[in-house]
């Protein structure tokens, strides 16, 4: 018998699988947990033929899926212990918030992504854990540069403004008028964007790159 039976989305490489179960598989080897992972669709024909094959385990983990009442009341009758996870609001919808509220009251433990989810979670379920807790930003993030800082901002502005005008200097040598209206500056590369001179054609500034 399975020690963990974890139902989850599919693919397999969503955020919340690959991080809230994917990422555990390292420590389940190591402490010798048996385990399996399966995908349930969203098709009531396909997740129902997969519910019926599903082998014994001593736990359930049910991970983000608002599966039907009737499907969840079949797993009841087949598992001794169901735990729940989900970490984000998926109850928010109508439908959804029906559907959450059967799973929190028929399962053993609930699993949050954070305290406002196990806020929710706890009006319906007293064993509620949250595993993977955000943290407020620090509010120095919001306080004025410091001189080092802004002179570093103005050399990097007036390194870029220096080469845009270097662009369309180089751009008129080559008898084309154009003009940079706006800079992306990334981590790595800086993007000016040009709007060329009326009748100006875009393919004689293509062909500058040959």
């Amino acid at each position: 018998m399975l020690d963990l039976l974890a139902l989850t989305t599919e693919p397999a490489t969503t955020p919340s699988r690959f991080f809230r179960l994917h990422a555990y598989e390292p420590l389940f080897a190591t402490e010798g947990v048996c385990y399996r992972i399966v995908g349930l669709s969203d098709g009531l024909l396909a997740r129902w033929f997969t519910l019926l094959r599903l082998p014994q385990a001593k736990t359930l983990l049910l991970q983000k899926k608002l599966i039907r009442p009737f499907e969840l009341d079949f797993l009841r009758k087949r598992y001794s212990r169901i735990v729940y996870d989900f970490d984000d609001a998926i109850y928010l919808s109508k439908k959804g918030s029906k559907r959450f509220k059967h799973i929190l009251r028929s399962s053993d433990q609930v699993v949050a992504g954070n305290r406002c989810l196990a806020a929710a979670a706890a009006a319906f379920q007293e064993k509620v854990t949250v595993i993977g807790d955000y943290e407020l930003p620090p509010l120095s993030l919001l306080e004025d540069q410091t001189l080092e800082e802004k002179k570093k901002a103005q050399d990097m502005q007036a390194q870029i403004n220096s080469r845009k005008e270097q662009l369309e200097k180089a751009l008129r040598d080559f008898g084309i008028g154009a003009h940079v209206t706006a800079i992306f500056q990334g981590p790595a590369v800086t993007r000016y964007e040009l709007q060329p001179e009326p009748g100006v054609k875009v393919s004689r500034i293509h062909a500058l790159s040959n």
